[in-house]
């Protein structure tokens, strides 16, 4: 249940202000989501989740379940995208170029959950 309410907090509260407003927008709130759950790009799941929950631990410093999720999906995604053949194709290059940005917002949120050794 709790990756749904951090795919639920990403899509309502979040998506909407990592760009500008319009297209480029809506991307992150409508494509990125499609291209993530549309292909197998588990990654890019995980990096969404890991965004939602970095973002949420931002906001209420208490809330050490989003932090652990943050980090437990930051995990998940690096680990993925490390054995992922980007010559395959466009698709997969698109998505690995999305769940990069996520984890790269996710380490400005969270810059100790990267530097501690925790993961």
């Amino acid at each position: 249940m709790e990756d749904l309410r951090l795919l639920h907090y990403y899509t309502v509260d979040l998506a909407h202000t990592l760009s500008l407003p319009g297209a480029i927008g809506r991307t992150w709130a409508d494509g990125v989501p499609r291209l993530a759950f549309g292909g197998d790009h588990e990654y890019l799941v995980h990096a969404l989740l890991a965004i939602a929950a970095a973002h949420k631990a931002s906001r209420d410093r208490s809330d050490m379940q989003s932090r652990e999720r943050g980090q437990l999906h930051y995990g998940q995604s690096l680990a993925l995208l490390q054995k992922l053949d980007l010559k395959s194709g466009e698709l997969h290059a698109s998505a690995a170029l999305a769940a990069v940005m996520l984890l790269t917002w996710y380490e400005v949120l969270s810059p100790m959950s990267c530097v501690n050794g925790s993961l």
